[in-house]
């Protein structure tokens, strides 16, 4: 299991992506869900130049103020091509891999940020 915890106080600095993101090239980003706010399932894919990730079968729920929000599933990323993103001196190609995961963002009152992040390898 690997967490990840930000916390970020204030208006959010939005900077230039990094060049891992821009390596991906054009994104076509698809989402479906069905449901209310409270609880609604998902399916989604993002298609890139360097692979595809697809998101099968997720749940989601969220506030009406969108102070949180929490998505969890199944993750499969195929072929993706690794040196064109990272370079080549890792020495990694492509790779294919299938992942659940957990994302959760929420706001508290004082403006901050929090983002919790779990992916466990099946």
């Amino acid at each position: 299991m690997i967490w990840k915890r930000l916390s970020v106080s204030g208006a959010i600095q939005y900077k230039s992506p990094p060049v891992q993101l821009l390596a991906l090239g054009d994104i076509k980003l698809q989402m479906k869900a069905k449901g209310k706010l409270g609880y609604f399932r998902y399916d989604g894919s993002a298609l890139t130049q360097q692979g595809d990730v697809t998101m099968r079968g997720g749940t989601g729920r969220m506030t009406d103020s969108f102070s949180r929000l929490i998505f969890e599933g199944p993750v499969t990323a195929g072929n993706i091509q690794v040196a064109n993103i990272i370079g080549e001196g890792p020495g990694v190609g492509n790779t294919t891999m299938r992942a659940e995961a957990k994302v959760s963002v929420i706001h508290n009152s004082g403006g901050s940020l929090l983002l919790l992040k779990e992916m466990l390898n099946r």
